[in-house]
């Protein structure tokens, strides 16, 4: 009977060892929606009841209306827009991430939501919807690069980046290993695979969408690719560019010391698009000092947890001359508890000999019946405490 009992457990134990990974970690997967460089096509994939059946519509836009965008807020199902037509549909793994290609050509899915690196790595469908070829990691990358790669539970990390080469018609794909990384080409048409230049990222500053061209920016900053500066002015010139790329590059650029675009870090920090303030209200500060501070204010304000954790952010890295303006936070009874409380957090995370003048006002703060803001407010407070009791 023992032996049978072992023998049960060690069969369960086995089982649960052997099974892949699960998604239990993982959000459940949102909508996936992309247009086509040209904007005259899109497509969109949208999750079944698992985290890995999906469903695809690619649809082609009506004449005269401007490229199809996902909405942030999105959880689906997304609406077809009154003009645009259907030409494809069907069922489909739920990939990380999707693209459409011009000219009603198709659209490729990226990877295998909750499971990267370990299903399809690349799924191209031509423009009726027909699934044209897969490549899996072990087709893409060999065993001497896979065995550089990162892994967590469910994954492996084999990447940084990817776009469509409209022009070239394939793929481009940037892997990363530990202490290594390098370009893979793989053609539209069938599949095949082959080494890039590493140069292959700087076109890509100046075309694509906003998250494309900072992950190319990211590259070339890593692999200190000479022609990064030239690329990023000429990117950043060019007034079509989406904004939120062209922060990426004006932070770039401050930070080498070329303040042409500082302007934008004000514009950016009052956009009605959520993403574009967020980088610029944390970043604001190299551009404005302590011109940013009412705008920082203002972001504290925001319903947005990320927006505020941008402008704590900023506070936070603007030292000493942002806690006169913190001070007056903390005192602002009638503002909404996260305002104050991330006046609070700022503080407590800075170096602190330079909130010193700040100790009175954190004092009052942490007797507050205000939960957080009290517990931050008594962090930052002790921390003055403890310093001013060793400089005795």
């Amino acid at each position: 009977m023992r032996t049978l009992l072992s023998f049960a457990l060690f069969v369960a134990s086995s089982l649960l060892l052997a099974h892949p990974a699960g998604a239990d970690s993982w959000r459940a997967p949102g909508p996936e929606l992309a247009s086509s460089e040209d904007g005259r096509w899109y497509v969109v994939v949208e999750p079944e009841d698992s985290y890995r059946d999906a469903t695809f519509r690619l649809v082609a836009r009506a004449k005269g209306a401007a490229p199809r965008r996902l909405l942030p807020t999105a959880t689906g199902p997304i609406a077809i827009d009154k003009g645009d037509r259907v030409v494809a549909r069907g069922t489909c793994t739920m990939p990380m991430e999707v693209r459409c290609l011009n000219a009603g050509k198709g659209f490729v899915l990226f990877e295998t939501y909750a499971q990267i690196g370990s299903g399809r790595a690349v799924d191209v469908h031509d423009g009726k919807g027909a699934l044209r070829f897969t490549r899996s990691l072990y087709e893409l990358l060999s065993e001497e690069r896979r065995k550089t790669l990162s892994r967590t539970v469910s994954s492996v990390w084999w990447y940084s980046g990817w776009w469509i080469d409209e022009s070239a018609q394939e793929l481009v794909f940037l892997w990363r290993g530990q202490d290594t990384g390098g370009v893979l080409r793989t053609t539209l048409k069938d599949g095949v695979t082959r080494d890039g230049a590493k140069t292959d990222v700087l076109p890509r500053l100046g075309k694509g969408s906003s998250r494309e061209r900072r992950k190319a920016l990211e590259q070339a900053i890593a692999w200190k690719l000479p022609g990064t500066l030239g690329a990023v002015v000429e990117a950043f010139e060019d007034q079509s560019a989406p904004m939120l790329a062209r922060l990426h590059f004006a932070k770039y650029l401050l930070d080498r010391g070329d303040e042409r675009g500082k302007a934008i870090f004000a514009a950016g920090a009052q956009s009605e698009e959520l993403e574009v303030r967020r980088v610029a209200v944390k970043y604001l500060p190299l551009a404005l000092g302590s011109g940013s501070l009412s705008l920082l204010k203002e972001a504290m304000r925001s319903k947005d947890r990320e927006l505020r954790d941008s402008a704590e952010f900023a506070f936070r890295h603007m030292g000493a001359l942002a806690v006169p303006t913190l001070i007056e936070m903390l005192g602002e009874t009638v503002a909404p508890e996260s305002y104050r409380t991330g006046a609070a957090t700022a503080l407590w995370n800075m170096p602190v000999e330079v909130t010193l003048p700040a100790e009175a006002a954190l004092a009052k703060a942490a007797k507050s019946p205000l939960k957080s803001l009290a517990r931050a407010a008594s962090h930052a407070h002790r921390q003055i405490v403890k310093y001013k009791r060793k400089a005795k």
